[in-house]
C-alpha cells in the first residue's frame, strides 16, 4: 500500500522559515517594528501544522508517512522561534539607544501645553493691556 506524503510537515516548516525571513520586510512598518505580532502568528500557525501533521503521522501511520521527518522538521521549526524570541527580546535589550531621540525628546519639551491658571494669567495680562498695544482687531 503506497502511503500519502505528510505535507503538513514540510507546509509547517516552509511557514516557520518565512515567519522568521518576513521579519525583515515587516520592520518597516512601525506596527509590526514595536511588536513583531504578524510573525509571531505565523509562527503559531506554523506549529500548528506541525502538531497536525505529527498527529498524522503517528496515529494514522498506514496512511501517511512522516515518523522520521516529523521530529527533525519540528526541531528545526522550534530552533527557528527560539532564534527568532532570542534575538527579538533579548538582543535587542542591549542595542543602544538612538541618536535621534535626542532631538526628538527636546522638541517634545519645548512643546509646552499651557495650564488652566496659566491660560487665564495670559488673557487677563491680554485684557489689561491697552487698546493700541494690543493691535487693532479689525481689518485695515
Amino acid at each position: 500500500m503506497n502511503r500519502r506524503q505528510n505535507l503538513l510537515l514540510y507546509a509547517g516548516f516552509l511557514l516557520s522559515i518565512v515567519a522568521f525571513a518576513s521579519y525583515f520586510y515587516f520592520v518597516r512598518f512601525p506596527g509590526t517594528r514595536d511588536f513583531p505580532w504578524l510573525n509571531l502568528l505565523l509562527f503559531a500557525v506554523a506549529l500548528i501544522l506541525l502538531g497536525i501533521g505529527w498527529v498524522r503521522a503517528y496515529r494514522r501511520a498506514t496512511e501517511y508517512r512522516g515518523k522520521v521527518s516529523g521530529p527533525v522538521l519540528t526541531a528545526l521549526s522550534v530552533v527557528v522561534l527560539g532564534l527568532f524570541l532570542f534575538i527579538n527580546f533579548s538582543l535587542t535589550r542591549h542595542l543602544p539607544a538612538s541618536a535621534g531621540r535626542l532631538e526628538w525628546d527636546r522638541e517634545r519639551r519645548s512643546l509646552h501645553c499651557p495650564t488652566q491658571t496659566e491660560l487665564r494669567w495670559r488673557l487677563r495680562a491680554f485684557v489689561e493691556r491697552r487698546p493700541e498695544d494690543r493691535g487693532t482687531g479689525g481689518c485695515c
